[in-house]
């Protein structure tokens, strides 16, 4: 399973890779509430045995095992949008994740009416990025990807990818980790665990009333988040699986936002294994993987609107 793990973000230029992911305290900048009192805005169908009623860790396994299913490949489409102190205006792009397990993965951003702008794939421990219009290719490792942030100084595709899968995730650690901190109160548990190898601590907020997840932190041990996911949408998919629809990251300390909503999910969809390689067929230039900081595919668009489409000129 991808890492939650946030990176030392050096830049946010450049386009909008993003993949998609998560976390405990709001960002001021934005004016968000703290994750505790965040969440979906309705309550999940109502089932005696969504109910947390005890608020033990024995009911959230079950509740998980239950909502989550294992797949091979998957397909994640919708629309992120950037934004950040100081920008003018916002970044945007549509998204189309793909998904092979353990780790492959492919995002292709794109905007109508242009087209496809950029791809990205990681695969096992390399990576590469392909700018369409500009017919480059960017190849590296994964770690390379990662001291980036991606393509845009925030989050990398297994970071997204994680953060889609959070009801996966959670169910592993649960599996593999034995000792928690958790509390619980009327309305949610709080679960946190330390982060092997870091004084960081990792935290999940968790509605007792139907068993969704409602934010995920990463925070310093001075209580600083590192970064913060809020969960605001969920819905059953396939097989009665529980997937976020619509879920918020914050970066406090890159005083930036990223919003991502997704429009569909397939599960296990064939993917041949020519979708995870790298386009270099295609490319007329073939540079560094680190040479992709001094590129900048897409501007911030000051005529978006939160409507989730460009404004009329």
């Amino acid at each position: 399973m991808p890492s939650l793990l946030p990176f030392r973000s050096r830049f946010f230029p450049f386009l909008a890779l993003v993949a998609m992911l998560a976390l405990t305290a709001g960002c001021g900048v934005f004016g968000r509430k703290k994750p505790a009192e965040t969440g979906p805005d309705s309550v999940l169908p109502p089932r005696p045995d969504y109910l947390l009623a005890e608020g033990t860790l024995d009911e959230l396994k079950a509740v998980l095992d239950q909502r989550t299913r294992s797949h091979q490949t998957m397909q994640a489409v919708g629309r992120i949008v950037m934004e950040q102190e100081g920008m003018d205006g916002k970044i945007w792009f549509d998204a189309n994740l793909l998904h092979r397990t353990p780790d492959d993965i492919r995002l292709r951003g794109s905007r109508v009416p242009v087209g496809t702008i950029f791809e990205v794939l990681t695969l096992q421990d390399s990576a590469c990025v392909y700018l369409n219009r500009e017919k480059e290719l960017f190849v590296g490792t994964l770690q390379e990807l990662q001291e980036l942030g991606g393509v845009t100084g925030l989050l990398t595709p297994r970071q997204m990818l994680s953060a889609l899968l959070i009801n996966h995730d959670l169910k592993r650690r649960l599996e593999v980790r034995s000792e928690w901190m958790f509390g619980v109160n009327e309305e949610t548990m709080l679960l946190s665990q330390e982060i092997p190898g870091s004084e960081r601590v990792m935290s999940w907020t968790i509605r007792r009333e139907d068993a969704a997840v409602t934010s995920v932190a990463i925070q310093q041990p001075n209580g600083v988040p590192d970064l913060v996911v809020e969960y605001e949408d969920y819905e059953f998919i396939d097989a009665g699986e529980l997937m976020p629809m619509e879920l918020t990251v914050l970066l406090p300390q890159s005083a930036a936002k990223v919003s991502v909503k997704l429009s569909k999910y397939r599960m296990d969809p064939p993917l041949v294994d020519a979708v995870f390689q790298c386009p270099d067929g295609k490319a007329e230039a073939i540079y560094p993987l680190e040479e992709l900081a001094n590129r900048q595919a897409l501007e911030p668009d000051a005529n978006y609107t939160d409507e989730g489409a460009p404004a009329a000129p």
